[in-house]
Formats: structure tokens, sequence, C-alpha cells
């Protein structure tokens, strides 16, 4: 008993230089995913080519959105529209025109593409195909059915889409002489054999009709008196029982 009385308290055992190499990395860890939290939650969104992307209604967007700005991108496409023949040229053209889509979703410079003669320009272009007369300023090397001047139709009647909320492009918009036909031309059960409808691969016809009734709900609204004029009603409903 004295023996046992006289002996010491163990010590408490330290931890190991590998429990101490752990707990450090285990730190490090965690500061480094709370950094990254903090950076996604405040950086802005990175386009595909690696530049950052103005949010709508941030102070950059409200920067970008001027007059100016649009004038100088129609310029551009202008030039691409008519000089651009190249298979490279129409990919620029068509990165000019997702730059003009983001303009078109700023409120503050819609009306600028009516003002500055761009709204004119989409509208004419993307229904070129459809006029019986095609206007001698659209070049025919850019309405073709390659995946490009396609892309760039499609373009072309969303950005018509999205800033017809201003009263003056929409004004524009129903005053041309064929970009709300050109839309009814593809769902007129009537005009299948149009060059138009021809011109582009089965894949190709049903997104552009898909794409035209989705404009046309946007549209129709603003116009309905119009719409009836030129017997879009009727040929909605025939389309529509055709598909059904």
């Amino acid at each position: 008993d004295k023996k046992d009385r006289g002996r010491s308290s163990p010590t408490p055992l330290r931890g190991s230089k590998g429990d101490k190499k752990r707990s450090r990395s285990r730190s490090r860890k965690r500061g480094r995913s709370a950094s990254r939290s903090r950076r996604k939650r405040s950086s802005p969104s990175v386009a595909r080519d690696g530049s950052t992307v103005a949010h709508a209604g941030s102070p950059d967007a409200a920067r970008v959105a001027t007059r100016r700005t649009v004038e100088v991108l129609g310029q551009l496409l202008n030039e691409l529209l008519t000089e651009g023949h190249r298979t490279q040229d129409k990919e620029l053209r068509n990165e000019v025109l997702i730059l003009i889509t983001y303009l078109a979703g700023q409120e503050a410079c819609r009306q600028d593409f009516a003002a500055t003669g761009l709204l004119e320009v989409l509208l004419t272009t993307s229904s070129a195909v459809e006029a019986d007369a095609p206007r001698g300023t659209v070049k025919a090397f850019i309405l073709t059915s390659c995946t490009e001047d396609f892309e760039m139709k499609r373009a072309m009647i969303n950005i018509a889409c999205l800033v017809a909320e201003e009263e003056t492009c929409m004004s524009q918009i129903t005053s041309h002489s064929v970009f709300l036909g050109a839309l009814l031309l593809h769902l007129d059960q009537r005009l299948d054999q149009h060059v138009a409808r021809r011109k582009y691969s089965r894949q190709q016809a049903r997104q552009l009709q898909v794409q035209c009734l989705e404009c046309l709900a946007v549209l129709v609204p603003n116009c309905p008196d119009l719409f009836r004029d030129m017997e879009g009603v009727q040929i909605l409903l025939e389309f529509l029982a055709e598909q059904s």
C-alpha cells in the first residue's frame, strides 16, 4: 500500500506529432473552404470565354446599357452582315448578337434599338428569306441554312421579342411589312411548299415553328386587330389541329 501511495499519478499522454499535423491540415482546409465560399458569393458570373458578365440591375449593367453601346454594336453588326461571308465572320457576327441580346434585356436602352435603326436591321434580316421580294440590302450569303445563319435568324427573332415591351419598338414591329407575316408563314399549312419552308431541315423547321409560336405569344396581345386581319387566328387553329 505504501508503495502504491508513493507512486505519482500517471502523466496524461501528449498528442503525437502525426495528430498535430492532421489537426493543422484540417484547420487549413477549413480556412481555404471558407475563403472559396466567400469569393464565390461575391464574384460575378463568368462567361465561356472567361470574361465577367454583369448581372441585370447591377451598376455594371447600367453603365453598359447606353445608346452609344447600342450604336457601336449596331454598326459592327451591319459591317458583318454586309462583308462577313466567311465562317469565322459569321461566328463573330453571332457573338455580337449575344451581346445585343444582353442589351435587349436592359429596359434602359430598349428604345434605342428603334431610334438607332438596329431594330429595323434585325426585322428585315430575320424575315428576308420569307419576303416575296428580298430586300436588296440583305446579302444572299447570310440567308443560307447553315448552322451559323440559322442561329443568326433565331437570335434576331428573339431580340425583337425582348425589345417589344418598349412601346416604340412594338410600333415598329407591327408596322414592318414582312416580320409578323414571316412568323405566321412557318405555321401556315397552306404554305408548306414555300421556299422559306423548304429551305431548312426538318429539325430546323421544327425549332423555327416553336420559336414563332413563342414570339407570337408575346406580340399578339399588343396587336390583336392586326393579327386578326392577317388571318392569324385561323392559321394557328389549323396548325394546332394538324399537330394534335
